[in-house]
């Protein structure tokens, strides 16, 4: 009788231990089209940390609405726009936004170890749920390093990434009410919440809907230089006396009613006396979206 009891604990203990994997039957990898509409952002996606082998969004406009969650809740598996956190990391150089995979929600605790996702202590069982390369997740890494005949060099690079994989490690934290984690679906190429941390929800700008269909701006758009900004602006405000300078960064404009989230060129003429003139240029059009002046420090008002 002892041997029977100890043996139906022995079986609770185990099934305790052995949660159910957490899975997501709704989402899908494929990536639809989508007509743009005034209230749509369309943004240009110049990375590959959402490739999965067919460069998916690299070099891509996609339509975000960012009124989508005003009345449903982020979801799993969701790919959003967002914000980059603010980082302390001088080696870590992040666009200002991007677009990344929801796989925690507030609210979970979050493990990724040995190239897995776990939501609270139970494997993340989904195409996004565990560690992945162009086109390949760890298991196929490693069954095409049991191959033959592959060359050297690309045996190991493939090792590298395996190793890479095996080695990262997120210690199970919980997200606050107010906090989601993004992955980025190529795990080598990603800045995401693995290596900031999580994402505050007010960060969150819109859902990626899709590709906007027809798309306003591709990756065989001409686009301005930075030299072809700097002459554009000295045009605009001659002065062989100003220092000039042009930075480019991704940034939230309206161009006629559309809203965009593209590179856009800030070329600033510093003058003798300290004030500055400040011209923005979209990267992709040569449109002059603002020109502006600033007063010298101390003399503003």
């Amino acid at each position: 009788m002892k041997k029977m009891v100890l043996m139906l604990l022995c079986c609770l203990l185990c099934a305790a231990c052995t949660k159910p994997p957490v899975k997501d039957t709704v989402t899908r990898p494929a990536v639809g089209k989508v007509e743009p509409k005034p209230e749509y952002i369309l943004y240009y996606h110049d990375y590959d940390n959402m490739d999965r082998g067919k460069r998916e969004f690299t070099g891509k406009e996609v339509a975000v609405d960012p009124d989508y969650y005003k009345n449903k809740p982020l979801s799993r598996g969701d790919i959003v726009f967002f914000k980059n956190p603010e980082v302390h990391d001088s080696d870590l150089q992040l666009p200002e936004y991007s677009i990344s995979r929801v796989v925690g929600l507030p609210g979970e605790r979050v493990k990724v170890e040995e190239g897995q996702i776990y939501i609270n202590g139970a494997k993340l069982e989904t195409f996004y749920g565990g560690a992945h390369r162009g086109g390949g997740d760890l298991a196929e890494l490693k069954r095409v390093l049991e191959k033959e005949g592959i060359p050297d060099n690309m045996r190991e690079n493939i090792k590298n990434v395996v190793e890479a994989f095996t080695k990262m490690l997120v210690k199970e934290r919980t997200l606050q009410a107010d906090q989601v984690f993004l992955v980025g679906d190529d795990w080598i190429r990603s800045a995401d919440s693995v290596l900031f941390g999580p994402v505050r929800v007010a960060g969150v700008v819109g859902k990626v809907l899709g590709y906007a269909e027809p798309p306003s701006v591709s990756a065989d758009t001409k686009r301005m230089s930075r030299e072809e900004a700097l002459q554009a602006a000295k045009r605009l405000e001659p002065s062989p006396e100003a220092k000039w300078n042009a930075v480019q960064r991704m940034e939230l404009f309206d161009i006629h009613g559309q809203r965009y989230a593209r590179p856009v060129w800030t070329v600033t003429a510093v003058y003798p006396a300290g004030n500055k003139t400040v011209i923005r240029f979209d990267t992709f059009s040569g449109l002059q979206l603002s020109l502006g002046e600033m007063e010298p420090p101390g003399k503003e008002g």
